[in-house]
């Protein structure tokens, strides 16, 4: 069995679920008729502490989320440890950090529109669900097996 490690950005994450709110109110502000709801799903500088205390919280259960990652440090460098097969694909080791990087966007997009505009958050909810799908499915990928002649024994 190998062990990979991948790292998270949580302050590239927060800036991605920051940013995609922001386009999501700014969306929002024709079509809502108080548009005062759609200021309030953007998540400005002021809401840090909050989004990263929905960021903290969905990195403490990733393991649970994800069969095949045996451990979660949180703390100033957060990474990811998942228990592969020797036949691993290591080259899926970036898309899988791609993907669980969305998956947490989307988390914590849908944790922060369940408090702000709820019928919203079904829509991210899907996305990460689609983000861990994909995740697990790369977890899964192997090499294949390379296939040598069998030469006679001669006997």
């Amino acid at each position: 069995m190998a062990n990979i490690s991948i790292l998270l950005d949580n302050p590239a994450i927060l800036e991605i679920a920051k940013l995609e709110l922001f386009y999501l109110g700014e969306e929002l502000k024709d079509s809502v008729d108080n548009p005062e709801i759609a200021a309030n799903m953007q998540a400005g500088s002021d809401k840090d502490d909050i989004l990263d205390h929905y960021l903290n919280a969905e990195e403490s259960v990733l393991s649970g989320v994800f069969p095949d990652i045996s451990s979660v440090t949180l703390g100033t460098n957060p990474s990811v440890d998942a228990i592969v097969p020797d036949t691993f694909d290591m080259n899926q080791k970036g898309t899988i950090a791609e993907s669980l990087k969305y998956y947490l966007v989307y988390q914590v997009i849908s944790r922060w529109l369940q408090v702000t505009f709820p019928d919203k958050a079904q829509y991210y909810i899907a996305l990460a669900t689609d983000k861990r799908r994909e995740v697990n499915d790369r977890l899964m990928r192997r090499t294949k097996p390379v296939m040598r002649p069998v030469l006679p024994l001669g006997f």
